[in-house]
């Protein structure tokens, strides 16, 4: 889930709770920061997300080099000029 459907979830679960001040004190958490996560200035943290049910996970995805983007760019700009033929 994304930041953004985290905090809809929040604020799903706020309304269900009657309000952000009942959800805060059901879970321990200052009104303050509660407010301040559901506008976005911080970020939720481990008693939020243990509130919610919810892990934190970081993922890390290789991207292509400066050599790799620019050997793309090259054959795209050879198939560009001679479509089909890979033999160049």
């Amino acid at each position: 889930m994304t930041t953004e459907q985290l905090i809809a979830r929040l604020r799903r679960e706020c309304e269900l709770a009657g309000s952000q001040f009942n959800w805060a004190s059901v879970h321990g958490i200052s009104v303050a920061y509660l407010s301040d996560v559901l506008s976005g200035r911080r970020e939720p943290g481990r008693k939020l997300l243990d509130a919610m049910a919810v892990d934190r996970v970081v993922s890390y995805h290789p991207r292509p080099s400066p050599t790799q983007r620019q050997y793309n760019a090259a054959m795209a700009e050879i198939e560009r000029h001679f479509p089909g033929r890979s033999d160049l």
